[in-house]
């Protein structure tokens, strides 16, 4: 305190005063916190993308889209930190291995947004400079993921004190709100019709589709959930695409956070196609980027994740959707969600829309900055 009313003291008497308080808060609200913390961690490597090294200072670092995660991520309980150093320890050890991925547009040209997610797992975040679609680069290959989901996911994704029935009761909810956005951009009943969904965890959104009358099959590959699932009486099973198969062709298939977890989304797509009645309707929800500002409070550290290989944009999410072979009918952006139908022709990869990449920055850049005017809190 002394030292500081020293300062305080000569800065009255050259009447400095306020600016020198300024000075104090912008160094405590300052992002090169971060910096520091990042030199330290790498010493003297740059950060490299593509072999491209990215600057590590802030004015830099802010031009070219760098966005600085210090304190900004959930703070984990004890439990979650320990699934957190068991990955962390898992990829420094090679068990878990990354993979050089191209873009869906076939481009490798991309700009480093951020090298770690909301759990403070470290993984670099890229943007397309061709199309614009942000995806995590390098990503995980196949082996990695099965024992990652199967291992760590559900544990460390789950933030409700891992209360299942709290869980299953929220995505009740959500199939509610689902039958809701249907019912109001089709002529569709629920009654004797046939649901699937892909990735259906507990199956609480086929429930409510049930309740509705309509017959349904849900699979996913964590075998614990599906036993609860199967425990209240719901018809899913452990299980993929293909394992639908031999049920026949479905008259809606709900896809509820999935593909941003697909890896090939565009061939997956393609390939549930002949699940689907010609007339029939396909479900996609994900948290899109322009979902940050009204779901994530701007705050770009409790969106991104390291399950998800991609964050799509409206745009690009209509991109993959076109490019498998569907029409988006109907689209619920404040959800993140698109309905469509089967279209007679698919869109070619190479149509993309150039000017995407900019607006996709800018909302980033936008997002980040409002954080911070907002609510200052690294």
């Amino acid at each position: 305190m002394k030292f500081i009313e020293n300062i305080f003291s000569v800065k009255n008497e050259n009447n400095h005063k306020i600016l020198t308080i300024c000075w104090i808060k912008f160094k405590f609200y300052s992002p090169r916190k971060e910096l520091h913390n990042l030199r330290n961690e790498i010493g003297n490597q740059s950060i490299k993308v593509n072999n491209q090294v990215i600057s590590e200072f802030i004015d830099l670092a802010r031009e070219e889209g760098y966005f600085l995660s210090a304190n900004r991520g959930f703070n984990l309980n004890p439990e979650k930190k320990v699934l957190k150093e068991q990955i962390k320890n898992k990829t420094n050890n090679h068990e878990y291995k990354m993979t050089h991925r191209s873009c869906l547009c076939g481009a490798n040209n991309d700009k480093l947004l951020a090298i770690r997610d909301r759990y403070g797992i470290e993984i670099n975040t890229v943007i397309c400079k061709n199309c614009g679609l942000i995806r995590s680069n390098p990503y995980y290959d196949e082996k990695t993921l099965n024992d990652f989901y199967n291992i760590e996911y559900r544990e460390l994704y789950t933030f409700v004190n891992n209360d299942k029935e709290k869980f299953f009761n929220n995505q009740v909810n959500i199939g509610n709100k689902i039958i809701e956005n249907i019912i109001n951009n089709f002529s569709f009943t629920f009654e004797n019709k046939i649901v699937y969904e892909i990735g259906t965890g507990m199956g609480g959104i086929l429930k409510a589709f049930k309740d509705r009358g309509a017959t349904i099959k849900g699979v996913d590959l964590g075998k614990e959930y599906i036993e609860i699932g199967k425990s209240k009486g719901l018809d899913i099973e452990v299980g993929s695409t293909e394992t639908l198969g031999k049920y026949g062709q479905a008259d809606l298939i709900i896809l509820n956070h999935v593909i941003e977890h697909i890896v090939n989304p565009v061939d997956f797509l393609m390939g549930i196609k002949s699940l689907l009645k010609e007339d029939g309707l396909l479900y996609i929800a994900v948290p899109t980027i322009e979902t940050i500002q009204t779901n994530y409070r701007n705050n770009i550290f409790h969106y991104l994740q390291n399950a998800h290989v991609y964050n799509f944009s409206q745009e690009t999410l209509t991109y993959v959707i076109e490019c498998a072979g569907y029409n988006p009918n109907a689209h619920i952006y404040s959800d993140g969600a698109i309905i469509c139908k089967k279209a007679n022709k698919n869109r070619a990869v190479d149509d993309i829309n150039i000017e995407h990449y900019n607006y996709a920055m800018a909302l980033l850049k936008k997002c980040d900055m409002t954080f911070y005017s907002e609510y200052k809190n690294i």
